[in-house]
């Protein structure tokens, strides 16, 4: 938000959209916390060009969007799947996508990636980047990190955007950018945030 305030100008009206993993809403449980699959819904939160919300606010709006996704709503999906109707408000903020910011969440933390072994060794490194396929603009992944000290970011930004926020002084404060597995976790201590700035030129 930030970035994009130092770009245009002026704060753009902003939406946050985290994905919220289904499985522990199920009631009675019927599937395994590491069962395959995506069984995910979304959870947005809009935050206003004028308001003067910091931080928190910005956190309990997300928080409250996601709480909302319960037990009784995720009966109430099975019973009578309400899939035109959900999505009516994400496609309207696909329709505003060139008057607000829209940014994507998805946290992969305690997914225990780092312990999965196919017979070759566990990973080094988990990524959510291919090495093929189109990049997704303004979306964030968190990840543990491979040392397990500390939480990985993996964002996608224009390049533009991804320069300012990799200058920006607060961020810097708690996170180092580009930092690699064989630095975390033994030059950096404490619980802080590693962020893989990825830069997005065809954007």
């Amino acid at each position: 938000m930030a970035a994009s305030k130092a770009k245009h100008g002026f704060q753009k009206p902003s939406v946050s959209a985290h994905l919220v993993n289904l499985r522990k809403r199920i009631s009675p449980p019927s599937l395994a916390e590491n069962s395959v699959g995506n069984l995910v819904w979304i959870a947005v939160a809009e935050h206003g060009a004028n308001s003067k919300s910091d931080l928190h606010d910005l956190i309990r709006k997300l928080r409250e969007a996601i709480s909302k996704i319960d037990v009784a709503f995720v009966k109430k999906f099975a019973d009578n799947p309400p899939i035109p109707e959900s999505f009516k408000g994400i496609h309207e903020l696909e329709s505003r996508r060139d008057e607000i910011d829209y940014f994507g969440f998805s946290s992969w933390c305690n997914c225990d990636f780092y312990g999965t072994d196919f017979g070759w060794g566990k990973p080094v490194w988990v990524s959510s980047i291919g090495l093929e396929g189109p990049l997704v603009a303004n979306l964030i992944i968190l990840a543990d990190t491979s040392s397990g000290d500390g939480i990985e970011a993996w964002v996608t930004l224009d390049e533009e955007d991804m320069a300012i926020l990799q200058r920006d002084t607060e961020l810097l404060k708690f996170a180092s950018v580009d930092a690699t597995p064989l630095v975390m976790g033994s030059t950096v201590s404490g619980k802080r945030a590693h962020m893989k700035a990825t830069r997005v030129s065809a954007l």
